[in-house]
């Protein structure tokens, strides 16, 4: 995955296409300040990026925390960053828990932590 932090949108554009990805962006900054996935992550050629773009003023509006439960790390991470929200992350697998709980009003900026497993295998 390639660093595309504090990179001008179209800079970013450039390597993300060079490096086989697409790449959405979400907000109306002309930087991007945060990835998913990470830089250096390990991904599949042809995935896609969410790049957030300089954001507005954190707590310069409220939002609704969205339901994540059952949730890819990746499509959270997506959801969030369109209502300008941060996520963290523990585990791997899909969204079974979230704090703080979806409908609650915050601040945009504020960080959701997720909690992920993967699903049980029956009989094991």
């Amino acid at each position: 995955m390639p660093p595309l932090i504090n990179l001008p949108v179209p800079e970013a554009e450039k390597a993300a296409r060079e490096a086989g990805f697409a790449i959405t962006f979400i907000g109306d900054g002309s930087y991007v300040v945060s990835q998913f996935p990470l830089p250096g992550a390990t991904a599949y050629k042809g995935g896609e990026i969410v790049a957030n773009l300089t954001p507005p003023p954190p707590g310069s509006r409220q939002v609704t925390v969205p339901a994540l439960s059952g949730l890819s790390l990746h499509e959270a991470a997506r959801t969030l960053a369109e209502r300008g929200l941060l996520m963290q992350a523990e585990g791997r697998g899909a969204v079974y828990r979230q704090d703080p709980p979806a409908g609650t009003r915050v601040p945009s900026g504020t960080p959701v932590k997720v909690f992920l497993k993967l699903p049980e295998r029956n009989g094991r």
